[in-house]
């Protein structure tokens, strides 16, 4: 068992995540009170995308030992961190949906900095950003400016509004104030490298692919895009 989880640790800092999950699953198997174990595979299962599998595997592993700190801060940190992801998504899907594209990408940024180890949300967020980016182009396109967009989506005053539309601000290529369109470019850009980043962390998605061959052509970049 000390071997296997040896293994598995070895695995982990390689970034070799299923195999790292496979080890400690044996370790587990052959000692099922190694803690440790429990602890190595939950940060793999983090990293390949099954969080509430993580959460479940570290509940077991605190009903063996309630008073293991190792697995209570991880099972602490990480359903904090379920719970973030999910209102982070929850707020770019709303934001999307009111063609807020500036504060989307500003709630992408949000959530990147929540857990750098988690490869499929990172492509997840990669992937949303550069849709709201993609978005943000076509409208500078058509020449429609930020103010517009707020004021159709009905913007409000508040505090809240204000810090919100501080970070959309910083998130965003700047908007040109006598032409909109001349933007254009820097959001393509920018959907391009955040498409090529969710690709990086998982190449199985098929959405970014899309979203690059899109704004190669807007970039006039033919060769790549074929």
């Amino acid at each position: 068992a000390e071997l296997r989880l040896r293994l598995a640790q070895c695995h982990l800092q390689l970034k070799e995540f299923v195999d790292c999950a496979r080890e400690a699953q044996r370790a587990i198997a052959l000692d099922s009170d190694m803690l440790e174990a429990y602890v190595t595979r939950a940060d793999a299962l983090v990293a390949i995308g099954l969080s509430e599998k993580a959460i479940k595997l570290l509940r077991e592993a605190l009903a063996r030992d309630p008073d293991n700190e190792a697995c209570g801060a991880k099972l602490k940190r990480l359903k904090r961190i379920v719970t973030d992801v999910a209102s982070i998504k929850e707020d770019i899907k709303a934001a999307m949906g009111s063609r807020l594209f500036e504060e989307a990408a500003a709630r992408c940024n949000d959530g990147l900095r929540i857990d750098a180890g988690d490869n499929k949300l990172a492509a997840s967020l990669y992937g949303a950003r550069a849709k709201a980016f993609q978005m943000l182009a076509r409208s500078r396109g058509r020449g429609e400016t930020r103010a517009q967009r707020e004021a159709a989506a009905g913007g409000c005053a508040s505090q809240e509004a204000s810090a919100r539309g501080l970070a959309a601000s910083e998130a965003a290529p700047q908007e040109a104030a006598d032409d909109p369109r001349a933007g254009a470019k820097a959001c393509w850009t920018r959907c391009l490298q955040d498409a090529g980043s969710a690709l990086y962390y998982d190449a199985s998605l098929l959405q970014p692919f899309f979203l690059k061959a899109e704004a190669l052509q807007a970039l006039e970049r033919w060769a790549e895009a074929v």
